[in-house]
């Protein structure tokens, strides 16, 4: 079923997936893929790397279709040699991408608290040799250092530290998860003091509405090095955090949308969920 699944999507050129991916053509094709992760092969930005790859992540991150716009903002601003930070690793695509960029002088930190998806990353990196460059850190990244209730969400990209947040304005608020368990938090302002301030150039972040605990616990970081953000957002939870951004004298832009968005005063434009460039 495996090798059907494969060659089924390469029947398809990638120029028709956007347009195709929710017609009944895809929803067939996904009875023929595996119901468990595989080693894959990836296409686009990461074509000659690898991924273990669980089955409802499959039709983005191996056909290259993954976040296009938050890919592009981290491949027009990672650059070889620089230290990078990934909070919210996911299973490590971004991860990988970054490493990929930094090169063997660079140094990527990512932040992944959920167990399951420590051990993907841990995986995928070494799949393509890239431990070395990569530093996997089993923390929640908030305000403070401490303890805090993690909510499960329905897949496994949607873990948070906000138990209720609102996605945006016109979808239905979320407020319960199937489970939660605690884990540990830090600030990155504590984090990367105890290491003596590396220079930090470039954060990307998909903490699922707890944005703005993050960014609190990293104004010393972005007074030092004025580094660009790549933030999704997730709701109006976002606001306070950009606020702290546009005190700093960052600029926000909006890269979903095909007008530029750019934000001056953060209390007048809806927020929902959506990819934001924050630099000075």
């Amino acid at each position: 079923m495996h090798d059907l699944y494969i060659h089924l999507r390469k029947q398809i050129p990638n120029s028709w997936v956007q347009v195709l991916r929710h017609t009944p053509l895809l929803k067939f094709a996904r009875r023929f893929q595996p119901r468990n992760k595989q080693t894959y092969h990836l296409e686009g930005m990461l074509t000659g790397y690898r991924m273990v790859v669980p089955t409802n992540w499959v039709y983005d991150i191996v056909w290259g279709e993954y976040e296009l716009n938050s890919c592009k903002v981290v491949s027009d601003y990672v650059r070889p040699g620089m230290t990078v930070i990934d909070i919210g690793g996911h299973i490590g695509y971004h991860t990988i991408l970054m490493a990929k960029l930094v090169g063997e002088m660079g140094k990527v930190f990512c932040f992944e608290p959920m167990d399951d998806n420590r051990q993907i990353i841990r995986e995928n990196l070494l799949l393509n040799d890239l431990m070395k460059r990569v530093l996997v850190e089993p923390l929640a990244v908030a305000e403070k250092v401490s303890l805090m209730l993690i909510h499960d969400g329905p897949t496994s990209s949607q873990g948070s530290l906000i138990k209720s947040k609102s996605i945006s304005r016109t979808e239905t608020i979320q407020e319960s998860s199937v489970s939660s368990h605690i884990v540990a938090t830090c600030n990155l302002d504590s984090y990367f003091s105890m290491l003596d301030w590396p220079t930090i150039s470039f954060i990307k972040m998909d903490i699922e509405g707890a944005e703005s605990l993050a960014i609190k616990g990293m104004t010393e970081i972005l007074r030092r090095f004025h580094p660009i953000l790549l933030i999704e957002s997730h709701g109006e939870v976002a606001r306070e955090g950009f606020q702290v951004l546009l005190d700093l004298g960052y600029q926000l832009k909006c890269v979903d949308k095909q007008e530029i968005i750019e934000i001056s005063n953060v209390s007048v434009v809806p927020i929902g969920n959506e990819h934001w460039l924050a630099k000075i």
